[in-house]
């Protein structure tokens, strides 16, 4: 790795222009604590960004390869690159100040260095995610052989090789690729490791990956996988326990697969029950958050009405949890909450945020459900 740096390190650093000089220059001035230099110097470089586009772009580029000693020029020099592709930045959105032909060779480069260049960690999570942004601004066939070569960083022994795999296969699934890339033959090869990863993180991108793969897989093609499946429950449990973070988007992504797969879901019904009360009864984890999670455990019920039926313990499992949430009160209540006026009446705001309110409705919907003489005791 440290040869093949080197290598590029020495090849660039001739072909290095005047733009990508003053670059150096000015993004080590950035880095510094004067105050005074690092205004000047984002001037500067504001002003070479909006002379020539193509230049600045190519110097950024040129840099993030030389800068292979210093690990903050490098990784800022990405920074910059990745905000030039930006649309939520138009001011400083310089793509499409390009033609095609410049496109195109910004394009072969960035591939280059995601397949070829080793970068430091941070450095080619950006360079990662200015290929995302791209996908979004390039046709369909300007990106088809980013497929084999993401593919083959996912079977990467490095982590942020993996990392960055599935970062832009997530990405990819929304664009037009998303069909040519589900016909491939590899998929279950590579999730299985990576469901089986030990970086939440990873999972987590590859979560998000399978469920947007099963949005546009139609029955027919569905995965035949069961042990796929089966890892898939096993990563949502473990973020879900591990990283509070990444809960929202785990459980969207296994509810995906649920959704898809009912069999599945009958098979392995008490431990997603389990899975979606623990989201339920978090109480650091968002209000809407949990209410989603109460709402499926609803739909859970629904699926099988008689887990709860024949099972006390889970019925009365699920009325104390949806007591409690019912009860709970916000730490910051305003003066109006603790003493209403005479006569004050719930808006609809208030209506919408009522835990009593919600958990009535809830518990409207299941009894008849359940069933009137099992969970009017309880």
């Amino acid at each position: 790795e440290k040869e093949k740096g080197k290598h590029f390190q020495e090849t660039f650093s001739k072909m290095a222009s005047q733009p990508c000089t003053d670059l150096a220059l000015y993004l080590k001035e950035i880095l510094t604590t004067d105050n005074e230099s690092r205004v000047n110097a984002e001037k500067k470089i504001c002003e070479i960004r909006d002379s020539d586009s193509s230049s600045y772009l190519t110097a950024l580029l040129d840099l993030i390869v030389i800068s292979v000693e210093n690990v903050d020029c490098q990784l800022l020099a990405a920074k910059l690159l990745t905000q030039a592709f930006n649309s939520n930045f138009p001011e400083i959105m310089v793509w499409e100040n390009l033609d095609l032909d410049q496109k195109k060779n910004i394009r072969n480069r960035l591939l280059q260095l995601l397949q070829a260049f080793p970068l430091g960690t941070a450095a080619r999570s950006e360079i990662s995610r200015a290929i995302s942004m791209l996908l979004i601004c390039f046709p369909k066939e300007m990106f088809s052989d980013l497929i084999p070569l993401v593919l083959q960083l996912a079977k990467s022994p490095n982590e942020e090789d993996v990392r960055n795999a599935m970062f832009l296969l997530r990405d990819l699934m929304h664009t037009d690729l998303s069909h040519k890339l589900v016909k491939n033959q590899q998929m279950s090869e590579i999730l299985k490791p990576v469901l089986a990863h030990s970086n939440n993180e990873i999972k987590l991108y590859g979560l998000e990956f399978l469920a947007a793969v099963l949005k546009v897989l139609t029955q027919k093609s569905k995965l035949k996988s069961e042990e796929l499946l089966d890892m898939t429950l096993r990563a949502t449990i473990d973020i879900l326990k591990a990283d509070i973070d990444f809960h929202c988007v785990a459980y969207d992504a296994f509810k995906e697969l649920i959704a898809k797969y009912p069999d599945f879901l009958r098979e392995n019904w008490e431990e997603v029950f389990q899975l979606s009360l623990m989201i339920a009864t978090n109480e650091d984890q968002e209000c809407d958050i949990r209410r989603d999670a109460f709402d499926f455990v609803e739909g859970l019920i629904d699926f099988s009405p008689d887990k709860l039926a024949d099972d006390k313990s889970k019925t009365t499992e699920f009325c104390h949890h949806l007591f409690n949430f019912m009860l709970e009160v916000d730490e910051d209540v305003d003066e109006l909450w603790l003493t209403p006026p005479e006569g004050y009446l719930f808006d609809d705001e208030d209506r919408e945020n009522d835990h009593i309110q919600y958990g009535t409705q809830m518990f409207n919907s299941t009894i008849p459900v359940i069933g009137v003489n099992i969970i009017l005791p309880i």
